[in-house]
């Protein structure tokens, strides 16, 4: 029964942060008529948010940036290590990290971005 609520309760949370995720990524401000920033902006989003939904554990969470492990993806044994950040200025990229390697810009300019997210813990024992 427990192993039932905290898997409920983790599908809960990891949706809730790809949700904000996404809002968040609402403020990769692109161009109206720029369809190749579109496209950038777009794929930046996808990508981000299907790492978010394999996310295990959180170890930065700021206004600017996110880092998070995911289960083993190179087949080594390890969890992987992923890095999302903006440096706040207007204009600078998103830069994307895999295991403390740059896996250099997602998006070369963002003007705006936010990753902040409201965290709620809930206390398996209320659900009872």
């Amino acid at each position: 029964m427990e192993l039932v609520v905290a898997s409920g309760l983790g599908a809960v949370l990891l949706g809730g942060m790809a949700s904000s995720v996404y809002v968040a990524s609402l403020g990769l401000d692109v161009a109206q008529n720029n369809s190749h920033g579109k496209s950038y902006a777009a794929r930046a989003l996808d990508q981000i948010v299907s790492d978010v939904r394999h996310a295990l554990v959180f170890s930065e969470r700021t206004t600017t940036a996110i880092a998070f492990t995911v289960p083993d993806r190179d087949s080594d044994g390890n969890p992987e290590t992923i890095r999302y950040a903006w440096s706040g200025v207007a204009g600078d990229p998103l830069t994307y990290e895999l295991n403390g390697q740059s896996g250099g810009n997602l998006v070369d300019s963002v003007d705006n971005l936010d990753f902040s997210y409201v965290v709620r813990i809930i206390d398996a024992r209320s659900l009872d």
